[in-house]
């Protein structure tokens, strides 16, 4: 993939030709020191009670990963879920962190589309698709769901782009105004 430098995509359908899930992997930005993994998709977990108390049902879509720990670079994976929930159906991706039994919100509004739904990750664990939004308090006691409400695209990369955008300002501001003191 490294050495191709282009887009690879892993599908696995079901015995009637359905796609169960598929990895696009940009083969540009793939660690050519990591090796092989176990792309191995469960929608069954030993967590489940855990986390349909944390979701607050139990409709949510489980995908416990065969591999755990880092990808060898970003992955697009795209998952069936028409059976539980409908296309424009607004779905919250979560991380169950196995140590502290909490979630952990990875990507908010994905929207389901052809039965459909994609999210990236660069780590593999258990993690849980549902269309409540689940926030919790400091001491992890309390819990508050909702369902999810406007167009977010869990696509956090306009703040980081905005993040380096003003960190840039402020860096070419402050040596403005650096050379303007040793020029007067």
């Amino acid at each position: 993939m490294k050495d191709s430098g282009k887009e690879v995509t892993f599908v696995k359908k079901d015995k009637n030709g359905k796609v169960l899930y598929s990895w696009t992997f940009d083969g540009s930005k793939v660690d050519p020191a990591m090796d092989d993994i176990d792309l191995k998709i469960s929608f069954t977990t030993d967590n489940k009670a855990a986390i349909d108390k944390l979701a607050g049902d139990a409709n949510s879509v489980y995908l416990s990963f065969a591999y755990e720990g880092e990808l060898p670079a970003p992955a697009l994976i795209r998952v069936y879920v028409g059976d539980k929930y409908k296309d424009g159906d607004n779905l919250n991706l979560h991380y169950f962190n196995e140590k502290t039994k909490r979630a952990e919100e990875i990507a908010a509004g994905l929207t389901v589309k052809d039965g459909y739904v994609s999210f990236t990750l660069t780590h593999l664990s258990d993690y849980f698709l549902t269309e409540n939004k689940i926030s919790q308090s400091e001491n992890g006691d309390k819990k508050e769901n909702e369902k999810t409400k406007g167009p977010a695209t869990g696509d956090r990369s306009s703040m980081a782009i905005w993040s380096l955008i003003c960190g840039a300002g402020i860096l070419a501001a402050a040596y403005l105004l650096l050379r303007k003191k040793h020029t007067t």
